[in-house]
């Protein structure tokens, strides 16, 4: 009876893991889906009548010692609804004994071989990646700069706060 006991405890804590494994999934489900909905209500309320391009969000997670999940999203505005190449550069800066360092993506994320990373968008395109983070190394901002490939000047540039969300 005793071993049925410690089997069924083993059993129902193993159901446990994977319910709260599911949840998590589930989570992050909701929050992407929540973040896709933010962005087409942006659009479609836009009346503002810019173009251009821009990030609207820059979501962090920390996912392990040093190693954090991030969410992206680059828009761009037009008249024309053209499927358009964009090309992106993103750099992590913080600091590292004492020092103020500048991390490009390609350095710290496995994925991405070589900047700028070349998107392909219509209206918008949501990125993800994982980024390992040196030992030591304090992260303070994001910096991102988005230009279209027959422009030298980057259309749009902007600095955002490292902000891990919880």
């Amino acid at each position: 009876a005793l071993v049925a006991v410690e089997l069924t405890a083993k059993i129902d804590a193993a159901a446990l893991e994977q319910t709260r494994q599911q949840m998590l999934d589930m989570q992050q489900q909701i929050y992407r889906r929540d973040q896709e909905l933010r962005l087409y209500r942006e659009m479609l309320q836009d009346n503002s009548g810019s173009t251009g391009l821009s990030v609207s969000d820059f979501h962090i997670e920390k996912v392990g010692d040093g190693l954090y999940q991030y969410n992206w999203v680059a828009m761009q505005k037009t008249h024309e609804a053209k499927k358009l190449r964009v090309n992106a550069n993103i750099w992590v800066i913080g600091k590292q004994d004492e020092k103020v360092k500048s991390l490009p993506l390609s350095k710290i994320d496995a994925d991405i071989d070589d900047l700028p990373i070349q998107l392909k968008m219509r209206y918008f395109s949501i990125n993800r990646g994982l980024v390992k983070l040196p030992q030591g190394f304090n992260p303070e901002f994001i910096k991102v700069t988005l230009r279209y490939p027959w422009i030298e000047k980057p259309q749009f540039e902007k600095k955002f706060v490292w902000q891990v969300q919880e």
